[in-house]
């Protein structure tokens, strides 16, 4: 990646990817005078982002865990109005929550993890370059 204008190009090509769809990024990609390199980061940035789809919870989950949290907060009330002590040690919810976080924790971090070792990457060519001349 020497080519100064480069790292610009393929920010410009994941903020179209991002906020228009891979249409506007592909008219970035089709962009003649681009350095050979570019067509093998495109293609790995477009196969992160397929990859890498943000993970929804499924209707019946969410169902599911919204008539506990309606019937736990219905039990907190009556214990509150009856003057009954409300436990100390919250109750675990079911571990039902438990999959659907992790796997979009764990998918939220490597794609920051891979933008951030990217611009890592740029932040440091160009601190390189600024030390040089």
């Amino acid at each position: 990646m020497e080519d100064p204008a480069l790292p610009d190009i393929l920010e410009a090509h994941f903020e179209a990817l991002i906020r228009y769809g891979a249409a506007k990024a592909r008219l970035l990609e089709n962009t003649p005078g681009l350095p050979a390199e570019a067509a093998g980061l495109f293609a790995l940035v477009r196969r992160l982002q397929e990859s890498l789809q943000p993970v929804r919870p499924e209707p019946t989950f969410r169902r599911t865990l919204g008539q506990q949290l309606v019937q736990e907060a219905r039990r907190r009330h009556t214990r509150r109005v009856l003057g009954i002590p409300v436990e100390q040690a919250a109750r675990a919810l079911r571990p039902l929550w438990v999959l659907p976080v992790a796997a979009l924790g764990t998918a939220s971090l490597v794609g920051v993890g891979a933008y951030a070792y990217w611009r890592r990457l740029r932040h440091l060519a160009a601190r390189d370059k600024a030390l040089a001349a």
